[in-house]
C-alpha cells in the first residue's frame, strides 16, 4: 500500500481508514461512507479521485486520475470529510 502521489503510479484500490506501518498488515476500505482527506473544497455529490497536486488527498475528479467515490459532506481544505467510495 502506498499513498496516492501527485504522479499517479496506480489505481487507487481502497483507502486505509487508519495509518498503517511499513511491513505492517491492515485493511483497505473499498465501499462505504469513509472519511477521507480533501484537497479544495468539492460539493455534496461531487465526483472525487485521486488529487493531482496534493499526495494523499481527494480531489475533484479527473478521468485520467479515476473515481474513487462522491463526497457526501461539504469538503473543507486540508482536512477530513465524509466520502461515499465506490472503488469495488
Amino acid at each position: 500500500v502506498i499513498i496516492s502521489a501527485t504522479t499517479q503510479t496506480g489505481a487507487a484500490v481502497g483507502i486505509a481508514p487508519f495509518a498503517i506501518a511499513s511491513g505492517s498488515f491492515g485493511w483497505l476500505q473499498t465501499h462505504g461512507a469513509a472519511s477521507c482527506f480533501i484537497e479544495g473544497t468539492p460539493a455534496i455529490g461531487a465526483a472525487l479521485g485521486p488529487s493531482n497536486d496534493q499526495a494523499g488527498q481527494l480531489g475533484l475528479m479527473e478521468f485520467a486520475l479515476g473515481y474513487v467515490g462522491d463526497a457526501i459532506q461539504l469538503g473543507v481544505g486540508d482536512d477530513y470529510s465524509g466520502v461515499f467510495l465506490k472503488i469495488d
